[in-house]
């Protein structure tokens, strides 16, 4: 069985990532400065990057590109987070959408690139399913948001800015997907990590759906503020995951899984089609109401 331990303490750095962020936001703004000073918003990434990126370093194969993918996007989001962080400290302002949305949505888009290409390691079949179930939960995620938008604020049609913001929690839905596949697949010797990814994940798409609404309801500040946490606190669970899956030095899954011929197809997740039923079920109480 294996310890407890490093998940506790995983667990106890996000919280005192949460707390951190909490308190020093209303702190420092107090002291005149802006609040990205304390640089939670992009270090956290940051660091989470560069430990996938040394997980990539001990690995093989697909599974090597899988985790360079993922250290590539989680590095884009530091950089976005950096350059809003640079806008604050400067005064300067930032269309929006803007140039760091180009960097935020890479970050989902890198990781359903190296999810898919570690789950073609695996098994060549395995490809192709894994972009249904993500294609599932996007359209679902989708339909549920864009009802919710629709029915708690007045905005009457969809422009840019809420498309972009939109494209955040589908990306979120994609790679939690993907991620849930990989778990029921056992793609790592140790089940903890990919539950930590969809831990840290369920995080950042929390703070996506959040600044979604906020600015639908057109209450959402440039300011770093505690609604905007679970991305700090998922980047920091995310951190922890690489850090678990480094000690499963030069794993490799063309090493450990038989041929695709012979072996049996994995269990299939049934999270996108339940999800995908309930945004068709939502859309059709709403017609009808």
């Amino acid at each position: 069985m294996r310890s407890r331990r490093p998940v506790l303490l995983i667990a106890l750095a996000a919280v005192a990532a949460t707390v951190a962020y909490s308190w020093w936001d209303p702190a420092v703004a107090a002291a005149g400065l802006s609040p990205d000073d304390v640089a939670l918003d992009w270090l956290a990434p940051l660091v989470a990057a560069v430990a996938m990126a040394f997980v990539a370093a001990l690995r093989r194969g697909t599974e090597r590109g899988a985790w360079a993918l993922f250290a590539v996007g989680t590095a884009c989001w530091a950089a976005g987070s950096l350059m809003w962080a640079v806008v604050l400290l400067t005064g300067t302002a930032m269309s929006d959408p803007g140039p760091a949305d180009v960097f935020f949505l890479a970050t989902p888009a890198a990781w359903v690139a190296g999810l898919i290409v570690r789950a073609g390691g695996r098994r060549r079949d395995e490809a192709g399913p894994g972009v249904i179930d993500g294609l599932l939960a996007a359209v679902a995620t989708l339909l549920l948001l864009g009802l919710a938008i629709r029915q708690l604020t007045s905005i009457s049609e969809i422009g840019p800015a809420t498309l972009v913001e939109l494209a955040y929690p589908i990306g979120d839905a994609i790679v939690i997907t993907l991620l849930g596949r990989a778990l029921v697949r056992r793609d790592d010797p140790d089940p903890r990590v990919p539950v930590l990814l969809i831990v840290g994940w369920a995080f950042i798409g929390l703070a996506d759906v959040i600044y979604l609404l906020l600015h639908a309801f057109g209450t959402y500040g440039d300011e770093p503020a505690l609604l905007d946490s679970p991305w700090t606190t998922g980047f920091v669970v995310l951190l922890g995951a690489a850090l678990l899956a480094r000690r499963e030095r030069g794993s490799s899954p063309e090493a450990s899984v038989p041929a695709a011929a012979s072996a049996p197809s994995p269990p299939r997740s049934a999270v996108p089609i339940v999800l995908a039923a309930v945004a068709v079920l939502v859309g059709l109480l709403d017609v009808s109401l």
